[in-house]
């Protein structure tokens, strides 16, 4: 039992030596984590999100993966070019590009892929909006909308 010490209900732990170097040690390990910990917000302002200014829009094909996807744009503009993929609603898969230049480019030499034997042709991702009305009777819309 050198390591160990055992308590006045039977219970077996280690024993904890502390000196005053362990104690210094610890504290100037805490002390860097602190410096050197971020963030949130500061984290959020250097992160750069991408806008929807630079996604391309591709109808899907059923069973096709969406990594086929990507590597049928990566093939045509470069793979360092794709920042990340998904399959959105209605049967189509946005993909999202490391600049609005690359968007351009992709646009005007490319404007299709072809997976599985299939042309597909894609477009710009359209900025969409929502109009949502709260408290308002369906005859009040209607005659609003007229």
């Amino acid at each position: 039992m050198d390591n160990e010490t055992q308590s006045s209900s039977g219970h077996r732990g280690m024993k904890v030596t502390c000196g005053s170097s362990h104690g210094t040690a610890v504290k100037n390990s805490t002390q860097s984590q602190k410096s050197q910990s971020v963030t949130y917000s500061s984290a959020l302002t250097q992160q750069q999100f991408s806008s929807k200014k630079q996604a391309i829009v591709i109808n899907a094909i059923e069973d096709v993966p969406t990594s086929e996807y990507k590597l049928a744009v990566g093939k045509q503009i470069g793979p360092k070019n794709i920042k990340y993929a998904s399959k959105v609603s209605n049967g189509r898969v946005c993909i999202y590009l490391s600049s609005v230049e690359s968007v351009d480019n992709y646009m005007s030499s490319f404007e299709s892929i072809k997976i599985a034997n299939q042309v597909i042709p894609s477009r710009r991702l359209a900025p969409s909006l929502i109009l949502v009305l709260f408290n308002v009777s369906p005859t009040s819309y209607f005659l609003w909308i007229s």
